[in-house]
């Protein structure tokens, strides 16, 4: 029996430098924005079973909900990371991803959900870690844009220390082929683009 992600057993993580680094990623938790999609499901729906998946760490059903080409630019770019580290002998990422330093072939051989996985599993920690719990989440309200593209409010509660924090989101959609996605937002991205950029200058 699977125990609950915030309440469970975790095996021990792989830790993360800097109070600022855990910070950043609890925010980005909340946001972290995955192209989920079923047939049958709508933007509400698929809001509902993403946190719930995150809460109980079901990352291969969030695997199978995810859409491909926007999980495969998340992995294009921790992979260009990835070769900037072993261009200047570094490891940062590598160690949070592989928990160790790789090659760039063996990252490279590493499909786009194990970055998914990855990337959603250090978030949660890093949430763990700073004390949180989720109890839940309310949608306030909408904005249309057409027929095709929805924007979520939605208030997420969380405790933390017995303290009740409640943290307003946008969460963003768009139907494809008559399917509803959730949109990769860019602010999921922020901090691995900023590592880019500081590789890039380093040239």
């Amino acid at each position: 029996m699977r125990e609950s992600f915030f309440t469970g057993k975790l095996t021990r993580p792989i830790m993360m430098s800097g109070i600022f680094m855990r910070r950043y990623l609890v925010v980005l938790m909340l946001i972290f924005p995955m192209n989920l999609h079923a047939k049958s499901d709508s933007p509400e729906n698929l809001l509902g079973r993403y946190l719930d998946h995150i809460d109980n760490s079901r990352w291969d059903q969030i695997h199978s909900l995810t859409y491909p080409p926007d999980i495969e630019n998340l992995k294009q770019l921790i992979l260009r990371i990835i070769r900037f580290e072993n261009q200047f002998e570094e490891s940062r990422v590598q160690q949070i991803i592989f928990g160790e330093k790789v090659s760039n072939e063996v990252a490279a051989q590493r499909d786009s959900f194990f970055y998914l996985a990855r990337s959603l599993e250090q978030l949660a920690l890093a949430l763990r870690q700073e004390g949180f719990e989720l109890k839940g989440h309310e949608i306030i309200g909408d904005v249309k844009e057409g027929r095709d593209r929805i924007h979520l409010l939605t208030r997420i509660t969380l405790e933390q220390g017995g303290r009740t924090i409640d943290s307003m989101q946008i969460y963003s959609f768009q139907r494809r082929d008559r399917q509803w996605y959730m949109e990769l937002q860019p602010s999921i991205t922020l901090l691995l683009e900023l590592v880019e950029h500081r590789y890039e200058m380093r040239k």
